[in-house]
């Protein structure tokens, strides 16, 4: 099992949508490296569900629940997309600012290529994100 952290404008689609949905569709995706980075998730690889923008946080844990598909949004065949399924939602949610603090994030591509929107995490980069998050 492997850790992935996943972008979203939170007013675009938000952990309250998947918890809703039950299971979402996470699609969308234009960008090479992180559609490379989609094709290698794996059933029952867990999601972290981040939110871009001003207030940057991890809200949520999900989990991928389907291979890799074609992106149903892209006509061209390039992309794909994943269906992921709710796992939780943090009460204390870590922010960006406090990730930067943290030494382990210092060479993530959260920090390094803050514009990538499905990346890896590490197993050493999950444990801070969990013992924030009980915080």
């Amino acid at each position: 099992m492997k850790y992935w952290l996943v972008k979203s404008e939170p007013e675009e689609y938000n952990l309250e949508d998947l918890i809703n949905d039950k299971t979402g569709t996470w699609d969308g995706v234009r960008n090479y490296q992180a559609r490379n980075f989609m094709r290698q998730m794996k059933i029952n690889d867990l999601v972290f569900i981040y939110y871009s923008g001003k207030n940057s946080r991890i809200a949520g844990l999900a989990k991928v629940v389907s291979p890799p598909f074609p992106d149903p949004t892209d006509e061209t065949g390039k992309w794909s997309a994943i269906h992921m399924e709710f796992v939780d939602k943090f009460r204390h949610q870590p922010t960006l600012k406090t990730l930067k603090q943290e030494p382990v994030f210092q060479d993530s591509f959260l920090v390094r290529n803050s514009r990538l929107s499905v990346m890896p995490v590490s197993q050493e980069e999950a444990d801070v994100i969990y013992s924030l998050m009980l915080k």
